[in-house]
């Protein structure tokens, strides 16, 4: 899997293997959740989530620290993205959390942290 972000004003645009799949911030589904819905989600989701291991593979281990001289590195950052993953999943898993509300809240935290280790490993 290959996933390019574009950045289009303030939306983030992906394109999963050359297709569009989506933007993070899509309008808000109202009314019923179509099967549809779920499979673009589905898309954009393991779209960031590609998007985000190709970030982290590329990055160096240790990350510039933030202006207070903290902030995690680079496996650090991975271990929090599983860690958070599984939560998610959890509880949707146990109807807490609609599917829909899962693949757009976790695809959000993959681009945020995918986001993150990009500006860090910047120089």
């Amino acid at each position: 899997m290959r996933a390019q972000f574009l950045q289009l004003g303030h939306v983030l645009m992906l394109r999963h293997d050359g297709v569009n799949v989506g933007s993070v911030q899509e309008p808000a589904i109202t009314g019923r959740v179509t099967e549809q819905d779920i499979a673009r989600l589905t898309r954009l989701h393991a779209a960031c989530a590609a998007g985000f291991a190709d970030a982290a593979a590329q990055a160096p281990a240790q990350l510039r620290k933030g202006p207070r001289g903290g902030g995690r590195d680079t496996e650090a950052v991975v271990t929090h993205v599983h860690q958070v993953e599984h939560t998610y999943a959890t509880s949707t898993r146990r109807g807490t959390w609609p599917m829909a509300y899962y693949l757009r809240r976790s695809a959000y935290h993959y681009t945020d942290q995918l986001w993150e280790i990009q500006d860090r490993s910047a120089h």
